[in-house]
């Protein structure tokens, strides 16, 4: 399942937007301009700052800057922490394709990154399996519908605590955790069909849909943008916003880094990213399962975070172009040489915090 790698650790690089200030409304500022150490940048009237601690063996951590949704130019890294992820995955490969073996392998390898004495599941109510995640400090009436990832095959809350728990905080939330039915023992649509149900459950509680951010990672992005699809067609009113986290929108793996990538991410080889589809679809038309290919407009603001170095960043790519062609609002945050979910590895990238941090800024930011 994991590629034999071939990356250039010589000269990786990272963008990393995280604004301190709001913009001072349309037309403030034209263009960037990069201070001394700990000053920040200013560009179209938002300050931007250096995150401390983001980086390891001297490299200076600064945050370039690009139009909202554009490619940014990226600055120098550390490579030591992507090399010691990438050895890591390679070194625990799984050794069977059973569903039963790969959850099994999952849970053991996401262990690596173990989740803070405060972060717990708690039950929920809801009509769906869901738990609870509250870190310390977040305003309760404010939700973050989560949606794992796993290729809709393996994963669950409790895999993914960690990296929920981490965005929950920044987004100022408290999360709910939907362990949504998996393939192949349910094909598609019946993930899709848990996650409205948790979001019919939010609205039925009162919660109020400016008040409920959906988000998700790899598969969970799809699932993600299903849902908000789902939602709409329904006539259901649509959460404030969503963030995705390296999402996998396209059943049909129709975008060019899913060949050109292939060597360079170690968490998912093409070749098997078709199989698992199979799995997942069971018959269902790719293409047309595939939420990238759907009417994307009235859509609400989208956050996108993908690593340049991924097998799914043309997904990311394309959503982005897509939803903005549109008409609606939506943000890419690339980051130069990252690899798949490495959002989930702050044990080895210290980057995972900074971009979970950008990204619940996002959320934040949309959040009544």
């Amino acid at each position: 399942m994991v590629p034999a790698i071939a990356v250039d650790t010589t000269t990786m690089t990272t963008t990393r937007i995280f604004p301190v200030d709001p913009p001072d409304g349309p037309g403030a500022g034209v263009g960037g301009e990069v201070r001394g150490e700990g000053e920040g940048v200013s560009m179209r009237g938002v300050l931007y700052r250096p995150i401390r601690g983001e980086a390891t063996s001297g490299a200076r951590t600064c945050h370039r800057l690009d139009e909202p949704g554009g490619r940014a130019s990226p600055t120098r890294m550390s490579n030591q922490g992507l090399a010691e992820l990438i050895t890591y995955l390679r070194a625990n490969a799984p050794t069977s394709t059973t569903p039963a073996d790969m959850r099994a392998w999952f849970v053991s390898m996401m262990r690596v990154t173990p989740p803070p004495a405060e972060a717990r599941l708690e039950p929920s109510a809801c009509d769906v399996p869901a738990s609870w995640i509250t870190p310390p400090g977040v305003d309760p009436g404010r939700v973050l519908l989560y949606l794992h990832g796993g290729g809709y095959i393996i994963g669950s809350p409790e895999t993914h605590l960690e990296t929920i728990f981490r965005l929950a905080q920044a987004s100022g939330a408290r999360a709910l955790a939907v362990d949504y039915r998996l393939a192949p023992e349910h094909a598609w649509p019946a993930c899709r069909e848990d996650a409205v149900a948790a979001y019919r459950w939010l609205l039925a509680q009162g919660v109020a849909p400016s008040r409920v951010a959906i988000a998700g990672d790899s598969a969970g992005g799809g699932l993600t943008l299903s849902t908000l699809l789902a939602l709409r067609d329904a006539g259901l009113p649509l959460p404030a916003c969503a963030a995705f986290l390296s999402p996998w929108v396209d059943f049909t793996l129709s975008g060019p880094s899913s060949k050109t990538n292939g060597a360079q991410d170690p968490l998912v080889d093409p070749s098997n990213l078709a199989l698992m589809a199979g799995a997942v679809l069971q018959g269902n038309d790719p293409a047309k399962s595939s939420p990238l290919f759907a009417e994307l407009g009235g859509l609400p603001p989208l956050f996108v975070q993908v690593g340049t170095a991924e097998v799914l960043l043309d997904d990311s790519h394309r959503l982005v172009d897509r939803v903005k062609a549109a008409g609606g609002e939506a943000v890419l945050d690339a980051w130069q040489h990252m690899i798949h979910g490495f959002q989930a590895f702050p044990t080895f990238l210290p980057e995972a915090i900074g971009a979970t941090a950008r990204a619940g800024e996002f959320l934040r930011s949309k959040l009544a």
